[in-house]
């Protein structure tokens, strides 16, 4: 059987997308599953530009096929912040923030911005790369009001 590496170390990211993919003809690994340590800098301008820079990474790294995400929050009253730069947008002393990290920032946030400057689009874009470098990304928005954020543990 064909393997399809899932590159995040974010477990309810890995369950969800192997859920999705539960049909398809590919074992799904993960970087834990490969023993890959090795860290991607998302430090592009784009969602496009850190989805693919992963991908590529990890896909040459472990020479299989790949898909790997970048997505954020752009909070209209903060005139589309933290947008692509999220993890370092709520981070500290110039560290990327974890996913607690900012769960926590956000329910501050929240509880700052007026009722009705609560608009928000989440935007995401996955990318499958192939070891020789080939990309395929798709992209998609959901738009909508924050609410209270928490973490699902599974």
């Amino acid at each position: 059987m064909k393997k399809l590496l899932i590159a995040t170390r974010n477990p309810g990211k890995l369950f969800e997308i192997s859920n999705f993919l539960s049909e398809l003809p590919v074992q799904i690994v993960s970087l834990k599953d490969l023993n890959i340590i090795d860290e991607v800098k998302e430090d592009g301008r784009t969602y496009v530009e850190n989805s693919v820079k992963k991908a590529v990474f990890y896909a040459k790294k472990s020479g299989l096929p790949t898909i790997a995400d970048d997505g954020g929050i752009e909070i209209d009253a903060l005139d589309g912040a933290p947008g692509v730069r999220s993890r370092r947008y709520f981070g500290k002393d110039g560290k990327e923030a974890t996913d607690e990290e900012i769960i926590e920032a956000m329910k501050h946030l929240i509880k700052k911005l007026p009722a009705n400057k609560l608009d928000a689009t989440f935007k995401v874009v996955i990318t499958l790369a192939l070891p020789n470098g080939k990309t395929f990304s798709v992209d998609g928005e959901v738009r909508g009001i924050l609410k209270e954020p928490h973490l699902k543990l599974l």
